[in-house]
């Protein structure tokens, strides 16, 4: 099944047991946060991605373009492991790179969890690629993909994100996904303000295989 359907499926049975004045809540955020034109206003095709310093899951600092080592790459932002729709995403792409003939594809994954969390949450001796951690969102702000959660959505999200990021600024970035070359250039983005749609990842595969 494809990561498109199954994101479908999940948003279908929560929207079967969300109260109707939460689902407008949720929705009434996600139509403001576009119309800000986040979207078009982050780095995308033909940009440079940009060069950060990491956390990795023993916290140790690791240098974005020293790990790409001048080579392709797929870089994935989600916002933490508290999320279903991230999980979602992880679990397609860690069954994609799985399959021996995707083996040898770069993939980094992003998000403003600290470590300790994303150790506890996530399986990492399952994983095919990297997951590392942006800290205060420094590279996501590089990027123009960072966003604050309105109020409304605090109230309603209670303390996942607080936890997870460590912080109590509510800042995440939009789930974006991104081929770059070996010149660390964009050459495609997947950027959208609604958290529950992403990038199908064979077709981002696919795109990978031509550089």
């Amino acid at each position: 099944m494809s990561l498109k359907q199954q994101l479908k499926d999940r948003e279908k049975n929560a929207l079967l047991t969300r109260p109707k004045e939460i689902a407008d809540i949720m929705n009434e955020a996600t139509l403001d946060l576009k119309k800000t034109g986040i979207e078009e206003e982050a780095k995308s095709s033909g940009d440079i991605f940009d060069n950060a310093i990491l956390l990795d899951l023993n916290s140790n600092d690791i240098d974005l373009y020293k790990l790409v080592n001048g080579k392709p790459a797929i870089i994935s932002f989600y916002r933490g492991s508290w999320c279903p729709y991230c999980n979602l995403e992880l679990r397609a792409y860690e069954s994609l790179l799985k399959e021996e003939e995707n083996q040898d594809v770069l993939m980094i994954a992003i998000s403003p969890e600290k470590p300790d969390v994303t150790s506890v949450e996530q399986d990492v001796s399952k994983l095919n690629f990297t997951v590392l951690s942006d800290v205060n969102n420094e590279l996501a702000k590089k990027l123009r993909i960072m966003f604050h959660l309105p109020t409304s959505i605090q109230n309603l999200y209670g303390n996942k994100v607080a936890t997870s990021t460590g912080t109590l600024d509510y800042n995440l970035p939009l789930p974006s996904t991104y081929v770059i070359d070996s010149n660390h250039k964009i050459i495609k983005a997947w950027i959208d303000s609604n958290y529950t749609k992403r990038a199908e990842p064979s077709e981002v595969l696919a795109l990978y295989r031509t550089l």
